[in-house]
């Protein structure tokens, strides 16, 4: 009889667990935000810069599971999880959430998505729920922002301007597509692979070899999101030295292209 209730509490447990999973999990892995940045200062002198946005794992932080977005640029972490209607981005710094958007939202209520502005019209787009800021800025659905980077950066430059292009899922599916600058990606989307990537824990850290001599740049993130380790070079070799243990992401970017994965460092 005893055993059988400490099976059944940890079956409980499990549910419990999955049900937490189910309820938090709404941005798929694999799904990518491609950007058109530019300075209208300069602009057309420096041209368009292209700038990615990647949904490259999840994690649990206090019992909630985010999605982690990357992006090439800035370099950091995002951490983003739905709960009901809000969308909601934990900060490491304050060790808490901060609240992006609630989707439940009418038409003159207050929003704090880049600045506080009201809400002057909600509407439809190829059957997907928009809703307009009195600054302009455009939340979608589901999707995000799409006149700003999607989950706004505290240190975003705002003498740039940052445009979503389009938002498409891993099995290729558009949420979101801005007609009048398609254009602008040349080569259309493709998968990064990791293949020549060689990832060896050492002692004293993670030692990475490319397989070929390049520029480089490499972050080491623990499962809550941290930065424990970061470099950056040329050559074929990386060594990020660190005494952080358990599941770590690696996020390496050589020769314009931008790898992803999980480390387990004992």
């Amino acid at each position: 009889m005893k055993l059988l209730k400490s099976f059944i509490f940890l079956l409980l447990i499990a549910i419990s667990s999955e049900m937490v999973v189910a309820q938090n999990y709404v941005i798929p892995i694999g799904r990518r935000y491609i950007m058109r940045r530019y300075n209208p200062m300069t602009y057309p002198l420096y041209g368009d810069q292209i700038r990615y946005y990647d949904a490259i794992g999840d994690t649990v932080i206090d019992g909630n599971l985010y999605t982690f977005i990357y992006s090439d640029y800035y370099g950091e972490s995002n951490f983003i999880r739905w709960d009901g209607t809000k969308c909601l981005r934990y900060m490491p710094e304050t060790q808490r959430d901060t609240l992006m958007f609630d989707e439940s939202w009418e038409v003159g209520d207050t929003m704090s998505i880049y600045r506080e502005q009201i809400i002057t019209e909600i509407g439809y787009i190829e059957g997907r729920k928009y809703w307009k800021g009195s600054s302009g800025s455009r939340w979608f659905q589901g999707v995000g922002q799409v006149s700003r980077p999607p989950f706004l950066l505290e240190n975003y430059n705002n003498s740039h301007v940052t445009t979503l292009i389009c938002c498409v899922e891993p099995n290729g599916d558009t949420l979101y597509v801005n007609r009048n600058i398609l254009h602008l990606i040349q080569t259309g989307i493709s998968s990064l692979t990791s293949d020549n990537l060689t990832i060896s824990p050492v002692a004293g850290g993670l030692s990475v070899n490319l397989g070929t001599v390049t520029d480089w740049s490499a972050t080491l993130y623990n499962s809550n999101g941290v930065t424990v380790a970061q470099q950056q070079g040329n050559g074929s070799e990386i060594f990020l030295p660190t005494d952080s243990k358990g599941t770590h992401i690696l996020v390496v970017k050589a020769g314009g292209k931008l790898v992803k994965k999980k480390v387990l460092l004992r």
